[in-house]
Formats: structure tokens, C-alpha cells, sequence
């Protein structure tokens, strides 16, 4: 998720897409491993590389204050904090 808010802009659910685990090396995955996506703001969903994601997610890198936060997605943020 970028830093800031928790009503779903910007929040994505990420996961290796399945048959793919394979290409995953020591840990490492490769930038052509396909990830299925699911963005918390509309539950869209899209498959991308990671790579291309990654590209995607450099506009919440940018500025004094860039960062993205690995945080475990609550589906029932949505009733409140």
C-alpha cells in the first residue's frame, strides 16, 4: 500500500499468481513472475510482472516522503478504524 490513507486508493492485494511459485529462486523473484492483483479501492482486478508492477508503483516512491508499506490487507477496514 502507498502512506497514507486506508480507504482502499492505492491498496493493493498482491499475490504470486498460482503455477508461478516455481520461478521463485532463494527467496528471489524474478521481475517476469505474473502476479494476480486486486486494488482494495474498486476490487479490480488485473495480472501484471512483477516488473510492470513494480513500474507502476514508482509514483508512491516519489517525493520526500515515498514509501510503500508491506502490511497485511483487512477486509473489514471498511467498517471503520
Amino acid at each position: 500500500k502507498q502512506n497514507r490513507g486506508s480507504q482502499g486508493e492505492g491498496i493493493w492485494v498482491v499475490k504470486v499468481k498460482e503455477g508461478e511459485q516455481k520461478k521463485i529462486q532463494n527467496g528471489v523473484c524474478p521481475p517476469d513472475i505474473m502476479l494476480d492483483l486486486q486494488e482494495a479501492y474498486d476490487n479490480h482486478k488485473e495480472e501484471q510482472t512483477l516488473g510492470d508492477f513494480m513500474q507502476f508503483c514508482r509514483k508512491y516512491l516519489e517525493g520526500e516522503d515515498g514509501q510503500l508499506v508491506d502490511q497485511k490487507f483487512l477486509p473489514r477496514i471498511v467498517e471503520g478504524e
